[in-house]
C-alpha cells in the first residue's frame, strides 16, 4: 500500500462511525480516499465510476498499473464486508487472496488480450450462523481512456443465494473456523447457549471486557455483565433464541462514573435438526463515536453562542441557490427581519433595487465560487426601507458553492459618514481591518479558547507567536513542562495558578494576571493574561478563553523611562538645577524640590507664580527676564538669561542663570515656558575676581612699559646713540603695548588674528592711500603666539619701509594666512611687492634673528626668508595648536 494509502486509512479512522456507513452514488468526499480528488481524475474513470455506483447488482472497478478498487455498497458484501466507502481506492492485494487471486487472474487476462474475459471461483465466507462455501462467477470488461487500451477493468460479481454447505454446529472444523474468522474481526464477538451462558468469545470481546475467560465462559450474561446491564437485554435474547435476529443499544455504567455506549446484535444459530442451539452475540462499542456526536453539538452550540454574540455583524448561511438558511441575531439587529421571517426568502431582498437590477448577488455568489472569497461595500436595504453602508464578505463553504456560502456583513454608515472625504486607501484599509476583527484568528491579542475539560480547541495566531511556537495544542498540565514559567521576582510560577488552569479547575474569572514565559527559543517574555469560563444559555460551562499579550517591550520602555528620569534626576540634583514651568495664559507655575531649594523657600508657604517670582528677584532684574521671555522669536526658542535673586531664609544675594525653551501658538503669542535655573554666584565671583586681577595686570604691564621706556630714553640721552635707534626701540616697545592692549580687551584669553595684524602694521597704514593688504580665515590666537606674531609683524614692516616695497612710492605688502585642516598647519605669508630690488643681506640683524630663529622656537615652527629680487617673501608655518583655533 503507498503512502497515500496510508494517509487515508489514517483519516478513515479518525472518522465518526456514521460516515463509514454505504453513501451509495450519492455526495461523497473522495479527497478521504487514495484516488484523490474527483476533478483530478481522467473522464473515463469519471463515467466508469458514475456506472458502478449507480448499479444495484455486484460491481466494482480495478484501476491503473496498481489496480486499485472502486466498489459499489452491493458488491461490499461478496469482496469483503468490513471494507467501508473511504477503503475505496485501496488496491487489490489488500482482499483476502481467496477472491485476489481470482480477480488478478481475470484482469491480467483483459489486460493481455484487452477484450472481455470470465470465470468462477469458489470462496469461503462467513455469516454470523457459521463458515459456507460460495460459488462465484465474475464477467470483466476493459475501460480505455483514449491513450491506454485498458487503463481499468468493469467487473460484475454473481453469486449463488444458497450456501454449498454448512459445517455441523458442534464440530471441531466449525469452532476452529469460528474462532479463527472471529479473532480477526475488530468487532466483540460471543456465542451464548440457551442458558444465557457465555461458551465462546473473541480477542476483540477479551479487550472490551477485561476479565479472564474463567470468569465469563460457562457464566450467564447477568454475572458477566452486572443484572443492572442485563436489565434490557432478556427479551432481546429470549427473540434471539426464538429464531429472530434483532439489533439493539446497551449504556453500560463504569465503575469510574463514565457510560460506554454499546450497540448489540443478536443472530440465531441453528443445529442440524432446524432447533435454535443458542446465539451470536455480535458487539461494537460506539462510546468514542456517541461522544464526538456530543461534542460535535456541543461544538455547534458553541460557534452559535459565539455567532449570536457577534452583534455588530450579521452572519447569514445562504444554500447555493442564494435563499436564506440560517440568521443570528447581528443580522436580525442589522437588517430588521426575524429569523422565522427570512428562513427561505431569496438574500437579495437586501439589495436595493438598482444592485439587484443588475445581478449583483448572483455576479457576487459567483465570484466567490471563482476566487474562494468576495468582498464588496455597498448599499443595503433593512426591512423598514431605510438605507445602510454594509462591508463585508462572502466564502463558499465547499467548492463551488455547491454546500452554500457564509456571508458577513457589517454596518459602517457612521465611518463612512465621518470618512467620507478621505481617500479610497483608507476606506481600503478599514474594510481590512473590519474583516480581520471579524475573526478571532486575525486579533493581534493572543486567544486560546478550551473545551469544558481544558483541551484546546482554538488558538489565535498571535497567542502561538507569544509562545514561540507554530501550534499550542496541550493541556494546562503540560504547558509548565513545554514552557519554563517564572513569577516577576523571578520565583516558579505553579501550573495550576495559571489564568487557564484557574478557569477550567476552578471555574474562576482571572483578570491581568502577569508571569514570566521562558520559550522553547530561549526567550523570556513577560505574559499579562485574563481568562474566565464560557457560559452556555443553561449557566452551564461550556469552555474557557484566555486571552494574552506580550508586555515585555512596554515593560522595557517603562524601566528606560524610569532610568531616564533617575538618571535626569541625578543630573539636575549634581548640577544642582531646578526645574520649572510657567503657564502664560493662566499665570502658574510648577516647580520641582530643586527650585524651591535654590530660592530658599518652602513648598508649604510659597506658591510659585509670575508675581511670587518677581518679589524673590532684586531691582531691574526681573524686567531683562520678561524682556527676554517676551522677545519676538521662533516658537521652541531658547531664552538664556541671568539674574539675582535675594533668598527668604538668610537675606543672601545669589545670581542665577536660567535656560528655558518659550512656547508660542500659531498667533506668535506667548503660551508657556519650561526651563532650568542653576546657581551662578560662584562663577560671577570668580569672573569678578578674574577682571579684576587682570585690569591689575594689564595696568602693571603698562607701567612696565612706561618705565622700560623711561629708563630707555635717560639712558640714549646720555650716551652718544642715534636718533633711529631710538626710535626705533620706542617703536618696539609701542608695537608690544599694542600687542598688549588686544589682549587686554580680550581679558588674556586670546585674540583674534585679524585685529593682533591690525595692530601691528597700524603705524605704516595710510588711510587715503593702502599700502598694506591682509586677510585670511577667522583665527583665534593664543597669548603667546599673538605677542610673537605681533612683534615679527612689527619688524617686518619697519624693514619694508626702510629698505623694502613701503621705502618706494609704488610699493605694496600683501599679508594673507591660510589653515589646512586636514593636516592642522597654520601659514602665514608676508609678500612686499614692486619696491626697488632686493639683495641677500651680508649679515643677519637683530630684527632677522628675532623674525627668524626667535619666532621659529615661540611658534614650533619654521620661518623661511625669501630675499627675492622683486621683494622680501616670509612664510611663517607652524602647528595649528601652536597659534590657535580656527573659529
Amino acid at each position: 500500500m503507498s503512502a497515500r494509502d496510508g494517509e487515508t486509512d489514517g483519516k478513515r479512522r479518525d472518522l465518526p462511525e456514521a460516515f463509514h456507513r454505504p453513501l451509495g452514488a450519492g455526495t461523497f468526499d473522495w479527497d478521504l480516499t487514495a484516488l484523490g480528488a474527483r476533478s483530478d481524475w481522467s473522464p473515463a474513470l469519471v463515467s466508469a465510476c458514475d456506472i458502478v455506483l449507480a448499479l444495484n447488482a455486484p460491481a466494482l472497478i480495478l484501476w491503473g498499473p496498481k489496480l486499485r478498487l472502486v466498489y459499489n455498497d452491493a458488491a461490499t458484501a461478496l469482496i469483503d464486508q468490513s471494507l467501508y466507502p473511504t477503503h475505496r481506492g485501496v488496491t487489490l492485494d489488500a482482499l483476502d487472496p481467496q477472491i485476489e487471486r481470482p480477480l488478478r487472474e481475470l484482469a491480467e487476462t483483459v489486460r493481455r488480450t484487452a477484450s472481455p474475459a470470465g470465470l468462477s471461483f469458489e470462496r469461503d465466507v462467513v455469516d454470523l450462523t457459521g463458515m459456507v462455501a460460495r460459488q462465484f462467477a465474475a464477467t470483466a470488461a476493459p475501460i480505455g481512456d483514449g491513450s491506454v487500451p485498458v487503463a481499468g477493468i468493469l467487473v460484475t460479481l454473481l453469486a449463488d443465494s444458497a450456501p454449498a454447505r454448512h459445517a455441523p454446529a458442534a464440530s471441531p472444523r466449525l469452532v476452529d473456523q469460528v474462532r479463527q474468522l472471529a479473532n480477526g474481526l475488530p468487532q466483540m464477538v460471543a456465542f451464548i447457549d440457551t442458558q444465557m451462558r457465555y461458551t465462546f468469545r473473541n480477542d476483540a470481546h477479551r479487550r472490551g471486557v477485561a476479565r479472564p475467560d474463567e470468569q465469563v465462559i460457562g457464566r450467564t450474561i447477568a454475572e458477566v455483565l452486572g443484572r443492572r446491564a442485563f436489565a434490557d437485554m432478556p427479551s432481546h435474547a429470549q427473540a434471539a433464541l426464538a429464531g429472530q435476529q434483532v439489533s439493539f443499544p446497551t449504556a453500560i455504567p463504569q465503575p469510574d462514573g463514565r457510560v460506554r455506549h454499546i450497540e448489540s446484535e443478536y443472530v440465531p444459530y441453528r443445529g442440524e435438526d432446524g432447533s435454535v442451539v443458542g446465539f451470536f452475540a455480535v458487539v461494537r462499542d460506539v462510546t468514542a463515536a456517541r461522544e464526538a456526536e456530543q461534542e460535535l453539538i456541543r461544538s455547534r452550540e458553541r460557534s452559535r453562542l459565539i455567532l449570536d454574540s457577534a452583534v455588530e455583524y450579521a452572519i447569514i448561511l445562504i444554500d447555493d441557490s442564494g435563499r436564506v438558511l440560517s440568521w443570528n441575531s447581528g443580522a436580525e439587529r442589522l437588517l430588521g427581519y426575524s429569523e422565522e421571517e427570512i428562513i427561505g426568502t431569496d438574500a437579495a431582498i437586501f439589495f436595493t433595487a438598482q444592485d439587484r437590477a443588475q445581478g449583483l448577488p448572483q455576479k457576487e455568489r459567483a465570484l466567490s465560487r471563482a476566487t474562494g472569497r468576495a468582498s464588496n461595500e455597498r448599499w443595503h436595504v433593512r426591512k423598514d426601507g431605510t438605507r445602510f453602508w454594509g462591508s463585508g464578505a462572502i466564502v463558499p463553504l465547499a467548492r463551488g458553492g455547491a454546500g452554500g456560502f457564509l456571508k458577513i456583513l457589517r454596518d459602517r454608515t457612521e465611518e463612512r459618514e465621518a470618512h467620507e472625504a478621505t481617500s479610497k486607501a483608507r476606506q481600503r484599509a478599514e474594510l481590512i481591518a473590519a474583516e480581520q476583527a471579524a475573526l478571532l484568528g486575525q486579533l493581534s491579542e493572543g486567544v486560546i479558547v478550551t473545551d469544558p475539560k481544558g483541551r484546546i480547541t482554538f488558538i489565535n495566531r498571535s497567542a502561538a507567536e507569544i509562545h514561540g511556537v507554530a501550534h499550542l495544542d496541550i493541556s494546562p498540565d503540560e504547558y509548565a513542562s513545554r514552557f519554563q514559567l517564572f513569577r516577576e521576582n523571578g520565583e516558579p510560577y505553579p501550573s495550576n495558578e495559571l489564568p487557564l488552569a484557574r478557569a477550567v479547575l476552578k471555574g474562576e474569572s482571572v483578570i491581568e494576571a502577569r508571569w514570566r514565559i521562558r520559550r522553547p527559543d530561549g526567550v523570556e517574555i513577560l505574559a499579562i493574561g485574563s481568562a474566565k469560563p464560557v457560559l452556555g444559555p443553561g449557566g452551564e460551562t461550556i469552555g474557557n478563553v484566555l486571552t494574552i499579550r506580550d508586555d515585555t517591550a512596554r515593560q522595557a520602555a517603562e524601566q528606560e523611562l524610569r532610568e531616564i528620569s533617575l538618571r535626569k534626576d541625578l543630573a539636575l540634583s549634581a548640577g544642582q538645577m531646578g526645574v520649572w514651568e510657567w503657564n502664560a495664559l493662566t499665570d502658574t507655575m510648577i516647580w520641582d524640590d530643586a527650585q524651591f531649594r535654590l530660592f530658599g523657600v518652602s513648598p508649604e508657604n510659597f506658591e510659585p507664580s509670575l508675581a511670587s517670582f518677581r518679589e524673590l528677584t532684586i531691582g531691574e532684574d526681573f524686567m531683562g527676564i520678561v524682556d527676554a521671555a517676551e522677545r519676538d522669536g521662533p516658537a521652541g526658542r531658547m531664552v538664556e538669561v541671568d539674574f539675582r535673586i535675594q533668598r527668604p531664609d538668610n537675606g543672601e544675594i545669589r545670581w542665577m542663570g536660567s535656560r528655558a525653551i518659550a512656547m508660542r501658538d500659531t498667533a506668535g503669542r506667548l503660551e508657556r515656558m519650561v526651563g532650568v535655573n542653576f546657581d551662578l554666584t560662584e562663577r560671577k565671583r570668580a569672573e569678578e575676581r578674574r577682571s579684576l586681577l587682570i585690569n591689575e595686570l594689564n595696568h602693571r604691564v603698562k607701567n612696565t612699559l612706561a618705565t622700560v621706556q623711561s629708563i630707555a630714553s635717560q639712558t640714549f640721552r646720555g650716551h652718544d646713540v642715534a636718533r633711529d635707534l631710538r626710535q626705533l626701540f620706542e617703536a618696539r616697545l609701542v608695537a608690544l603695548s599694542n600687542a598688549h592692549n588686544v589682549l587686554t580687551r580680550e581679558s588674556w584669553e586670546g585674540a583674534p588674528l585679524s585685529e593682533i595684524v591690525a595692530q601691528a602694521i597700524l603705524p605704516f597704514v595710510q588711510k587715503d592711500a593702502p599700502r598694506i593688504h591682509s586677510g585670511g580665515p577667522d583665527v583665534r590666537c593664543s597669548t603667546k603666539s599673538a605677542l610673537a606674531l605681533a612683534m615679527a609683524l612689527h619688524e617686518l614692516a619697519t624693514n619694508a619701509v626702510k629698505y623694502g616695497s613701503l621705502s618706494s612710492p609704488e610699493g605694496h605688502v600683501r599679508v594673507g594666512w591660510s589653515v589646512d585642516r586636514a593636516e592642522g598647519r597654520f601659514d602665514l605669508v608676508w609678500h612686499e611687492q614692486d619696491g626697488p630690488p632686493v639683495a641677500q643681506p651680508t649679515r643677519q640683524g637683530f630684527g632677522s634673528r628675532l623674525v627668524g630663529r626667535s619666532l621659529a622656537g615661540e611658534l614650533g615652527g619654521e620661518v623661511r626668508l625669501d630675499f627675492r629680487p622683486d621683494g622680501l617673501r616670509c612664510t611663517i608655518s607652524a602647528p595649528l595648536a601652536e597659534i590657535g583655533t580656527l573659529v
